[in-house]
């Protein structure tokens, strides 16, 4: 079974009676500031125009697999979030979000993460994340995500390891001592 979704971000949900989920969001406009003798410099843009976020949902042998795509930022984590708390209230018991095709992340979209990580081990599920690209990689990295979320190479490697028993569950930190 797979289902394919094509988010919009939480803003833009509000009232809206159509079946049409087109939604775009254009890219940040420059930023100007005044310095010196009040000629204007532009500031270079954060990052270029990335579309909006996409979700693939399929199931294979009691796995659900998210095949997310686009960017998983201030926009798109609160219905990312969204999501997640529908498949803990359904009680998934395995989750492995495929991050391929993810363009960019931001600190909402990390919590996110971790947060259904969390969550999920408090109600006996299992979470990790597969074939996180160079970008990606990079943020990771930094924020030694391997520490505190399984993460494999390929949807197939995180599928063994959930099988095996090999995906480690959520642990929290201690608190310092003070």
């Amino acid at each position: 079974v797979n289902h394919v979704f094509r988010l919009m971000p939480m803003a833009d949900l509000s009232l809206r009676r159509t079946n049409s989920f087109h939604c775009r969001r254009s890219s940040p406009l420059p930023v100007t500031t005044n310095r010196g003798r009040g000629d204007a410099r532009q500031l270079a843009q954060v990052r270029p125009f990335i579309g909006p976020m996409r979700l693939k949902e399929s199931h294979e042998n009691g796995v659900v697999i998210f095949a997310l795509s686009g960017a998983i930022d201030l926009h798109y984590a609160p219905t990312l979030r969204a999501l997640f708390q529908s498949k803990l209230n359904k009680r998934c018991p395995a989750l492995v979000v495929d991050l391929t095709a993810v363009d960019f992340i931001d600190s909402t979209g990390l919590a996110t993460l971790i947060e259904y990580h969390r969550d999920a081990a408090a109600h006996g599920g299992v979470f990790s994340l597969a074939g996180v690209n160079p970008n990606l990689k990079a943020i990771f990295d930094v924020v030694q995500f391997d520490k505190v979320l399984a993460i494999f190479p390929t949807v197939a490697e995180a599928k063994s390891a959930i099988k095996r028993g090999h995906v480690p569950p959520y642990v929290a930190d201690e608190p310092a001592n003070s």
